[in-house]
């Protein structure tokens, strides 16, 4: 299991999201900052997978409430998340997958990627 708490960094500035919950095949990290905002980290695993594959999902989401455009006085909550999944047959070694994964994360995070393509681009 993953070290608790788990940390990461958003704006340039570290979160650190202890473990709220725990189960047989995922868990989950969760923090709320001074203003509302949650940041949850979750994780979950099928090994094997129905397909007979090996699948863990990683999935962060960001949840605040701000004021509602359409309606003055009024709040909405809003979120946005990121999900990875990593799938494989159980015959690839683990150092081959997390190649693929470090490839996917510096393709994602270079020249723009992210920020392209959270604007539509494909």
């Amino acid at each position: 299991m993953l070290t608790d708490p788990q940390s990461l960094s958003y704006d340039s500035v570290t979160k650190t999201l202890p473990r709220t919950s725990v189960d047989d095949d995922s868990v989950a990290y969760r923090a709320q900052d001074s203003d509302g905002t949650e940041f949850e980290l979750t994780i979950s695993h099928q090994m094997p997978a129905k397909n007979g594959r090996n699948r863990v999902t990683v999935r962060l989401t960001r949840s605040s409430i701000v004021p509602d455009s359409f309606s003055e006085g009024r709040n909405v909550p809003v979120s946005v998340s990121i999900v990875a999944t990593l799938d494989s047959s159980p015959a690839i070694p683990a150092e081959e997958q997390v190649k693929l994964v470090s490839a996917l994360a510096v393709w994602f995070t270079s020249g723009g990627v992210a920020g392209r393509l959270a604007k539509g681009e494909m």
